[in-house]
């Protein structure tokens, strides 16, 4: 049984649809990768699934339950956890009070101790860090902040949207690293992101995103090889 179903989703603007019918799944322990070119729907369609903005579909279920009319709240609580690309950290708060944050849904912060130190386990930096101001953190340390604090909210499915997006290739090794020890932990991540390559690498299955719809699927090994996909996101001339 898929952890994430959805079925024929769709989200419009001013009558415009930037999702367009697009259906996929994740299942459990499995990494997803969703590539696609800047304004192809990609983060609509995550916010999609969140609840987060208006939108149709014909099915979306959360471990075989029906969540289509819930809240985000509710979502959130079955085992979604979302990265946005903005990352969303409160810069004037310490690394340490946004953490805590993390926990908002457990109200127990009594276990905050130990899930502290699972974090900084996963993410070494930020146990050096836990007294400093968010906002002056570098781009890469602010990142694994946000997937820590997305983390200590025990996740079932980890959503992350566009990971990579302004930082420099050293740093995005450094996320992606942090990203490998995430998944070996056996939480299932659904990945967007527009670094089609690294995406694919990093993945077991993909789809890609265009003006709204899918235009392909398969293994990510699959993908790699395909024509289309080379052409397009990959840079290399057809065979």
């Amino acid at each position: 049984m898929p952890l994430l179903d959805v079925n024929n989703l769709s989200v419009h603007y001013d009558g415009i649809a930037a999702v367009n019918s697009v259906s996929f799944r994740v299942d459990e322990r499995e990494t997803v990768v969703l590539i696609g070119a800047n304004g192809a729907g990609k983060s609509s369609l995550l916010r999609a699934v969140f609840g987060l903005i208006p939108s149709e579909a014909q099915k979306l279920d959360i471990g075989g339950i029906d969540f289509w009319q819930r809240s985000p709240r509710d979502r959130v609580a079955a085992g979604l956890s979302l990265v946005p690309e903005t990352r969303d950290l409160f810069p004037r708060m310490t690394v340490e009070d946004n953490l805590k944050l993390g926990l908002f849904l457990k109200k127990a912060e009594r276990a905050f101790p130990s899930e502290l130190s699972r974090i900084c386990d996963l993410f070494p930096v930020l146990a050096k860090r836990l007294k400093q101001i968010a906002g002056t953190l570098s781009g890469g340390e602010q990142q694994m902040l946000a997937l820590g604090r997305a983390l200590l909210q025990g996740p079932r499915l980890l959503c992350l949207d566009e990971p990579s997006l302004g930082l420099a290739p050293k740093l995005v090794d450094d996320v992606y690293a942090m990203l490998a020890k995430v998944r070996d932990t056996g939480v299932s991540i659904l990945l967007v992101e527009q670094q089609a390559r690294r995406a694919l690498d990093f993945g077991v299955r993909g789809y890609v995103l265009n003006v709204g719809r899918i235009v392909a699927a398969g293994t990510c090994a699959e993908l790699k090889e395909d024509e289309y996909v080379k052409g397009a996101y990959l840079g290399e001339m057809p065979s």
